[in-house]
């Protein structure tokens, strides 16, 4: 009896040993992303635990120091670990009907303290399915190992518009635990492409440097250019209201499309670029933009600016993303939201400056109005490029990062400028007016207080009025002359 007790003490000795030994050990992860059409989930599992589980389950000792023989990590074992993952892990919805499970090839990765296997895991549904719930077992060390503990992230999940990528953890799963459920009876595919909608115009509102380009291009639209060539044209006659919306239109539809094709290209990864030389370009585009708001570069061709620099920010565009991992059907609808997301702001913030330009561009200063806000965008861009280069941040480029940290604040700020800077044109011309008419009436009373002629009026030097004695006008102007002469008389 009592070698049968040293027996049974010394076998859990040997079976817990290596386990307390291993520990505090790295938990095991699953990191699981929800796709359309299947679940990718990828396993990492620490190489000194999975020995201690892969002993048991497969009655092997030699397993227990695994972390110490990479070389036992040949293709045999790699695919009877595949087996082992896919006896442990399993997907199956409200119903029961368990998803298709393919294993791909496990890969050791070399960790100084820790190493670890990585397994990556394809869980599709039966065509056409789509589930409410899903439960999910997935045991693997943990079953054996009674101190392990798998921590399960959802890194990726388009129909929930979980699209952070953020490692935010859900659940942790030890020996004994249940299953895991999932609730997907409001996953769908328009609350993906609303979250999309809803990126692209968050996107944009908070690049200050995307806002300032299109800015600049509304600057230029109440006014048509002159004739001649670029180099003897100017900004001239004013546009109507409904000719400015009409233009404006065209130019933020062709810089969207513009964007729409660099933007598909960069998220697929068809078209990877440069992201200095993508900043770079963007801060040139706005100087461009700027010059031409001064002085017209290219006539009233400005659609050609908007599609061709939407071309450039398009590239900007795709960092964001490319970083979510979108691709197949998820990439086309994330695309088109994306892109509406994009254009509704850039139409908001037209609808809303264009009207005020238009108002400012039929009064007095609009010329001096546009040359101080293109020269603002000038150094704005300056100041971008200068960083982007040089890879340092420089004072003017880091306020306006703080200033596009409120997006709304920025915006009402910007709103504010354009309506005062209207309503103080409009009243300093009605001013003017109202001295000129009083100079006017000056006039008149001092002739028909019998004062005579009036040299030098001090408000209106009006061509064409002659003022000589009580009895004698003349006057270019039908009917002064007559009145001034019945008055005095």
């Amino acid at each position: 009896m009592q070698r049968a007790l040293a027996a049974t003490s010394f076998a859990l000795v040997t079976l817990v040993a290596p386990a307390a030994r291993a520990h505090p050990s790295e938990p095991c992860r699953l990191e699981l992303s929800f796709r359309p059409d299947a679940v990718d989930a990828t396993l990492h599992l620490p190489v000194d635990d999975l020995g201690l589980a892969l002993a048991a389950t497969w009655g092997d000792e030699s397993l227990r120091d695994l972390v110490s023989h990479p070389e036992r990590f040949d293709a045999a074992f790699a695919q009877r670990l595949r087996d082992y993952v896919a006896r442990h892990v399993e997907l199956r919805d409200e119903r029961g009907v368990v998803f298709e499970e393919q294993v791909g090839p496990p890969r050791w990765i070399p960790e100084r303290e820790a190493p670890f296997v990585v397994v990556p895991i394809r869980l599709a549904p039966p065509r056409d399915h789509a589930p409410s719930a899903l439960h999910l077992r997935a045991d693997t060390v943990t079953h054996e190992v009674v101190t392990q503990r798998t921590l399960v992230f959802v890194t990726h999940d388009f129909e929930r518009a979980d699209l952070d990528g953020s490692e935010r953890v859900i659940a942790v799963v030890r020996r004994g635990d249940g299953d895991l459920t999932f609730d997907r009876r409001d996953a769908s595919v328009w609350r993906g492409a609303a979250a999309m909608l809803e990126l692209g115009a968050r996107h944009i509102a908070e690049g200050i440097d995307h806002l300032l380009f299109v800015f600049v291009l509304l600057l230029a639209a109440p006014l048509e250019p002159s004739e001649g060539s670029w180099w003897q044209r100017r900004w001239a006659a004013p546009r109507s209201l409904r000719a400015t919306l009409r233009r404006l239109f065209v130019v933020v539809t062709a810089f969207t499309l513009g964007h729409s094709i660099t933007l598909a290209l960069g998220a697929s990864g068809a078209l990877p670029p440069s992201a200095t030389l993508v900043e770079v370009l963007v801060g040139a585009s706005i100087a461009i933009g700027a010059v031409n708001a001064i002085r017209p570069l290219f006539g009233a061709r400005e659609a050609l600016i908007g599609g061709g620099f939407g071309l450039v920010h398009g590239l900007a565009f795709a960092e964001t993303l490319r970083d979510i991992g979108l691709r197949d059907a998820e990439l086309v609808i994330s695309l088109a939201g994306f892109n509406l997301g994009i254009e509704a702001v850039q139409l908001g913030m037209g609808l809303v400056v264009a009207p005020l330009l238009v108002v400012a561009a039929r009064g007095p200063g609009y010329a001096a109005l546009r040359g101080l806000a293109a020269t603002g965008a000038l150094v704005a861009s300056g100041a971008w490029v200068l960083e982007r280069i040089t890879a340092t941040p420089n004072a003017l480029s880091a306020a306006l990062e703080r200033a596009a940290l409120s997006p709304e604040s920025t915006s009402v700020a910007l709103v504010g400028s354009l309506v005062l800077w209207v309503v103080a044109a409009r009243s300093s011309y009605l001013l003017r007016r109202r001295l000129s008419s009083s100079g006017r009436w000056l006039r008149s009373l001092a002739l028909r207080c019998g004062f005579g002629s009036i040299d030098a009026p001090p408000f209106d030097h009006s061509p064409g009025l002659d003022l000589c004695t009580d009895s004698q006008t003349i006057d270019s102007r039908p009917g002064l002359g007559r009145r001034i002469k019945r008055e005095s008389v």
